[in-house]
């Protein structure tokens, strides 16, 4: 085997310089292929890291009003999914009230008193309800059940009507219990009298899901299943021509709190529309601006996988020199 020269040596290391430069270029390049980013961000931006911050910044501004949002919706349509519950509860209970007044039928408006009375129970507990621990009726007071139970409140109410004898007192009686001032507001409703705060769903959105179990609305509903109720648990149980009388008027005060309570519905319904364009709004921002990072860091598949093909080709090429120009030898040498 010839002597190694100064020349040899020379050659070989600047071989083996550039073999480590394209085992490291490959490493870089199969890392972004499986990554899909560029692994030089610095280079990808000349340096300038403000723009790719900022656009950072704004998809996670949004991605947080988005998750906003989606609590948002979820809580107004649980409302709504409650608020269907006694709508349907009223509506079913009401025209069985009506034809038992209608009839002048004794038994008929005491089977029609006890559904009411189960159905106010029913219609409590759907007030009641929470979305992600949050109580939907309560206002501010979100650990806290917006209404007291329903034989909470049948039993104040049988001691704000006792010793009446006709079904108009008791129906003046509940009138005012139900209505503004009245022991409703103190008895029945458990809830803060603050609403809600309204959730921020995009820059200059909110939604203003502050409704409360203390709406007139849903007062005027409750009243026509209490006034169901006390058929058979007031003072008028034993009295036929006053309980049928007392069915009528529930049958008639709930058929009128439809109108209202629909209305209810519809002002939830309208703070769902917005909800669901900020969704949309959110949506499509965050994938705008992902595309536009993407412009930024993403790596052209296609050219890495040639430039990778390239730098295998040249290592090659870098290792069949080397063995060519050392006999083997040379790599025992300069290891």
């Amino acid at each position: 085997m010839k002597p190694l020269t100064v020349g040899d040596l020379s050659w070989a290391f600047q071989l083996q310089r550039r073999s480590t430069s394209l085992k490291s270029e490959m490493t870089t390049l199969l890392t972004d292929l499986s990554s899909g980013v560029k692994s030089d961000l610095s280079g990808a931006v000349y340096g300038d890291f403000k723009g790719l911050s900022g656009i950072q910044g704004s998809i996670s501004r949004a991605e947080a009003y988005l998750t906003v949002a989606n609590e948002a919706a979820g809580l107004a349509s649980t409302m709504q999914a409650a608020l269907e519950v006694v709508q349907t509860n009223a509506g079913d209970v009401a025209g069985p009230l009506v034809t038992a007044g209608s009839s002048g039928s004794g038994p008929l408006a005491e089977s029609a008193g006890r559904d009411a009375e189960e159905r106010f129970k029913s219609v409590i507990g759907s007030l009641n309800s929470s979305f992600a621990e949050r109580s939907l009726f309560a206002g501010v007071a979100t650990d806290s059940p917006a209404l007291a139970s329903g034989d909470a409140i049948l039993a104040a109410l049988q001691t704000a009507v006792a010793g009446l004898t006709n079904a108009e007192d008791i129906e003046t009686t509940l009138d005012t219990w139900f209505g503004p001032g009245g022991d409703f507001e103190t008895v029945a409703y458990l809830g803060a009298t603050t609403a809600m705060s309204p959730f921020s769903i995009g820059a200059d959105m909110e939604a203003d899901l502050g409704f409360t179990a203390n709406d007139a609305r849903l007062r005027e509903v409750l009243k026509g299943f209490a006034l169901g109720a006390l058929i058979n648990q007031g003072p008028l149980m034993g009295d036929s021509r006053e309980q049928i009388e007392l069915a009528a008027i529930s049958g008639r005060v709930l058929l009128g709190s439809d109108s209202g309570l629909s209305l209810f519905r519809a002002d939830i319904g309208a703070v769902e529309a917005s909800i669901d364009r900020s969704i949309t709004q959110n949506e499509t921002e965050i994938s705008s601006l992902e595309i536009a990072r993407a412009e930024i860091v993403a790596i052209d598949p296609y050219e890495a996988a040639t430039r990778l093909e390239a730098v295998q080709t040249q290592l090659e090429s870098v290792y069949a020199l080397t063995v060519r120009a050392s006999q083997l030898s040379l790599m025992d040498y300069i290891r």
